[in-house]
């Protein structure tokens, strides 16, 4: 049955329109056609009242359905669109598609996409569109989902399709689907002239800071995380920042690693993007996944030689990974800036730290949600679950408790007072210290021809936009 054509059809209300993306069928009034089960389940159907707009890329229709307020700007959003279509296609080289549709329904609730064979579902808070900034969060979702068309939805692991819709379905690869995805997002961007190279880098900079702060980076592999998603990662607990990552955040840095280290040992004439292109070539066009060590081998023949000591570092361990080596090779230098106050100040590059996460329950309760690996109230015994209620006698508000912290010294002792379990406790904790710093990237002063290639071809601009 899941291999039979499917026709449906639809009565609705006067006033409603439909967008979908399945295929409408020729002479026929709100009747569309899918070749199989799986297409059918696919493609998704949206029907009411609702903002409706096209635009044609190579001949091809392309739909934005649009249900719910923003503040979005409809124009400069399909302004923005034909760019990240553009530069997608000049990378992989053609549309695999008859018509496109980008789903996007406002909620409170905030962001969150969903890719298909010819379409994308699309999740922002209606205050996502604006000011440039918040825009560029949602284009870059756009480019996230619309890239998927290709990897997940075509370039997959053959654990990935077709689906038996009765049992999970498990694979180490989907670190590639995602994290890959993840890495290509922004740098579409950058090359569709929507980001500037310093807004890229800068963006760069965060994502790596943001990882080295994750102490589950040292005890869960990316492979690891990959292949755990169905027990894991959507069923998060109080230790889980300790002991395990995202296939997203890490996949997307072993991205850049991959692709800055193919740029470096062919002397830029092979990329990340020629392995993408190898696998759609070798795979995708034949309708089938590759095998779960399909995108290690495809890695190796796009760079000439192994990368066995590449996969087993950044994909299979847990060792740091080396960014500011990676940039090095490229003419770029990866280092900690200390923040400033505002009349430009320096602060302290290290603060006294705690090392807990709070949530605030109801009107004034603070309830301890975790508590960081390594850190000083990991060490002297704050636990999650923990009602926090003071600070050396001092009441712990939401808004003020980190600042009592801050203004104290590592090293210094303090008696933090909690509930656990209902009973009054007084732990004393000796403060350890935290980098009170910001990541940055800069050109090296005096690239060489080579560092300057890779750097310019890698963010598609010329190198005097790194250093005016």
């Amino acid at each position: 049955m899941k291999e039979h054509p499917a026709t449906v059809r639809f009565r609705i209300p006067r006033g409603w329109r439909i967008a979908t993306s399945l295929d409408a069928l020729p002479g026929k009034t709100a009747t569309f056609t899918a070749p199989n089960y799986d297409v059918l389940t696919d493609c998704p159907i949206e029907l009411g009242k609702f903002l409706l707009k096209s635009f044609r890329y190579r001949g091809k229709e392309h739909r934005w359905g649009i249900h719910g307020p923003g503040n979005y700007n409809v124009a400069r959003t399909i302004r923005e669109t034909k760019k990240i279509v553009d530069a997608a296609v000049k990378m992989f080289g053609d549309l695999p598609y008859r018509h496109y549709t980008f789903f996007l329904h406002t909620n409170p609730a905030g962001g969150g996409g969903l890719e298909h064979l010819n379409s994308c579902d699309l999740m922002m808070a209606p205050d996502s569109f604006h000011p440039r900034e918040k825009e560029e969060r949602f284009l870059d979702l756009v480019a996230h989902e619309f890239f998927h068309l290709w990897n997940v939805k075509r370039i997959r692991p053959e654990a990935l399709g077709p689906f038996d819709y009765q049992r999970e379905n498990y694979t180490r690869l989907l670190w590639v689907m995602e994290g890959i995805t993840n890495y290509f997002s922004p740098l579409i961007l950058r090359r569709a002239g929507i980001v500037s190279t310093r807004g890229y880098l800068k963006r760069l900079a965060e994502r790596i800071q943001a990882w080295r702060e994750k102490p589950g980076r040292f005890v869960q592999s990316l492979e690891e995380s990959s292949f755990d998603t169905w027990i894991k990662f959507y069923q998060p607990g109080e230790n889980s920042a300790n002991a395990e990552i995202s296939y997203y955040e890490k996949g997307e840095l072993v991205g850049l690693l991959l692709d800055l280290e193919l740029r470096r040992r062919t002397a830029n004439r092979k990329s990340l993007d020629d392995v993408m292109r190898l696998l759609y070539r070798r795979y995708a066009a034949r309708g089938v996944g590759f095998p779960e060590d399909g995108f290690q081998a495809a890695a190796e023949k796009i760079c000439g030689g192994s990368l066995a000591s590449f996969f087993r570092t950044c994909v299979s361990g847990t060792s740091e990974l080396n960014f500011e080596r990676a940039l090095l090779a490229i003419g770029l230098r990866l280092f900690k800036k200390p923040k400033k106050e505002k009349d430009g100040k320096l602060l302290p590059r290290r603060i006294a730290h705690l090392g807990i996460k709070v949530e605030k329950q109801g009107d004034n309760r603070l309830l301890i949600s975790r508590v960081v690996r390594g850190t000083a109230a990991w060490r002297d015994g704050v636990n999650p679950g923990d009602e926090l209620l003071a600070i050396d006698g001092m009441k712990a508000g939401a808004e003020s408790w980190e600042k009592r912290i801050e203004e104290k010294s590592p090293g210094d002792r303090v008696e933090v007072a909690l509930f656990r379990r209902g009973v009054l406790q007084t732990v004393p904790v000796t403060l350890g210290a935290r980098e009170n710093i910001d990541y940055a990237i800069e050109p090296v002063a005096k690239p060489t021809p080579l560092q300057r290639k890779i750097a310019e071809s890698w963010l598609d601009d010329q190198w005097k936009a790194l250093t005016s």
